[in-house]
C-alpha cells in the first residue's frame, strides 16, 4: 500500500479542513495517509518515507511563512523529490495583499527539489465551506490519482 505525507500548519481550522478533506477523498484510494502537523515533525523526519508529499499552510498576515512551518520548507532544499508527487494547498485571506504566497514558496522549492507538481494548487479563501470549493479539492485529489496511476505505468 502507497503512503501519502500529509503535512501542515492550521491556525484558525481552515487549512486543517482542506487537509481533512483532501483526506477524506483520498480515502477511497487505498492508500496509507499520514496526517502530521509541521509543529509535530522533527527536524530530520524522512520524507522518502513517502511516495506522494502533501504541503498545506497558511499565509500569515501580509505573506508570512508560519514559524511551524520553516524547519520543513528549509529541509525540502536538501532533498531530491525526483520521482516524488509533491501536492501544495493553503488557506488564505483575501484582505491581504499577498493573498496565499506561501502556497506559492512551497510550489518553487518543490521545483527546485525536481518533484512532480499537483497542479493547479490549491489556495482557498478560508475554508471548504461551498460546493464550490469542494469541487476544488475534489479535484485536486483526482489530479494526484490520475498522476499517481500515470507514474505506475512508467
Amino acid at each position: 500500500m502507497k503512503k501519502i505525507g500529509m503535512f501542515l500548519a492550521s491556525m484558525t481550522g481552515n487549512t486543517e479542513a482542506i487537509g481533512n478533506e483532501i483526506k477524506k477523498q483520498l480515502y477511497e484510494f487505498q492508500v496509507d495517509i499520514y496526517l502530521m502537523e509541521y509543529i509535530d515533525c522533527e527536524a530530520d523526519f524522512m520524507l522518502e518515507d513517502y511516495e506522494i508529499l502533501l504541503f498545506g499552510a497558511y499565509t500569515w498576515g501580509d505573506g508570512i511563512l508560519p514559524f511551524e512551518a520553516e524547519k520543513t520548507y528549509e529541509l525540502l532544499s536538501k532533498y531530491d523529490l525526483t520521482g516524488k508527487i509533491v501536492g501544495v494547498f493553503g488557506s488564505g485571506d483575501f484582505a491581504y495583499p499577498n493573498y496565499c504566497v506561501v502556497v506559492d514558496m512551497f510550489e518553487e522549492r518543490a521545483r527546485q527539489q525536481n518533484g512532480k507538481l499537483v497542479l493547479p494548487s490549491i489556495r482557498m479563501e478560508l475554508g471548504p465551506d461551498s460546493e464550490g470549493k469542494l469541487q476544488i479539492i475534489k479535484d485536486f485529489t483526482n489530479s494526484i490519482k490520475e498522476m499517481y496511476q500515470w507514474s505506475l505505468q512508467k
